[in-house]
């Protein structure tokens, strides 16, 4: 799965589990109130059922003790592969230095002397291995993390 999935299953299990804790800790007590034209009396009913909020409360930890675990994790992955080299072909290196240098498709294939598709073939493998969409985004965590041949 993508990490902004995990991101997302995340946060939602984070305000799942808030939302029971809320829930559970409710006022339970039932207050009733009768008036008349004379007197107004106010009920109210302390009798305590069964404790059956515990378990609201129970699953409330969970869900927000698993969204941290995956969250937690998925910051780590994501700070791993950003500390790690990451291993072009000699031909990929060739076109990452000619991205960086600004040069466009058109003028890659024509100092490389390949066809135009086989550089957008190239681009999408390099664009997979870093992680990105976009020359832009390739070229800034590529200042991040480096490269090695």
């Amino acid at each position: 799965m993508k990490p902004r999935l995990y991101l997302y299953i995340a946060i939602c299990l984070i305000v799942a589990g808030f939302g029971l804790l809320l829930f559970a800790n409710q006022n339970q007590n039932n207050i009733q109130e009768h008036r008349s034209d004379k007197a107004s009396i106010t009920v109210i009913n302390l009798k305590t059922k069964k404790d059956t909020t515990s378990w609201k409360k129970y699953l409330g930890f969970i869900f927000i003790g698993v969204g941290l675990v995956i969250a937690a994790s998925n910051l780590r992955l994501k700070t791993q592969k950003e500390n790690s080299k990451i291993n072009f072909t000699k031909k990929e290196q060739e076109i990452v230095d000619a991205i960086r240098n600004g040069m466009s498709n058109k003028e890659i294939a024509k100092t490389q002397f390949i066809s135009l598709s086989t550089i957008k073939t190239h681009t999408s493998n390099i664009y997979k291995k870093v992680g990105v969409n976009s020359r832009d985004e390739l070229i800034e965590k590529l200042k991040i993390i480096g490269t090695s041949t």
